[in-house]
């Protein structure tokens, strides 16, 4: 089957029209954000704050529930598992710990970059 210009021409065309829509979608979409961080720059430090700490969160808190160790086939990790059973009650503890110090390191810390002024 040949392909006729006209066709491809078509094709060209509506390349170019949806690659100009995007550009300029992406330009309004950039100059609305930046118009807002001078509009509104208290509210956009306060958003990216929340939204950093939110993330931070979100790998750490993950990071912590991840800690049982890694399944083996060998001795020393049946070991391990076994004894990571009977102190799942002091893990969990340990855990819950470790959650409540990094949101305390984290206010403190967002608490020293907010003020440094």
């Amino acid at each position: 089957m040949v392909e006729r210009p006209e066709s491809s021409n078509r094709v060209a065309s509506i390349q170019k029209w949806v690659l100009r829509v995007r550009g300029v979608t992406g330009v309004t979409l950039f100059g609305f954000f930046f118009a807002l961080t001078f509009a509104t720059p208290q509210w956009v430090e306060h958003f990216a704050a929340d939204f950093i700490e939110l993330r931070v969160a979100e790998r750490v808190y993950t990071g912590i529930d991840n800690l049982p160790p890694e399944p083996g086939d060998n001795a020393l990790s049946r070991i391990a598992k076994a004894l990571f059973r009977q102190n799942e009650d002091h893990v969990e503890q340990i855990k819950q710990y470790l959650k409540g110090e990094a949101q305390q390191r984290w206010a403190a810390a967002l608490a020293q970059v907010r003020n440094l002024s």
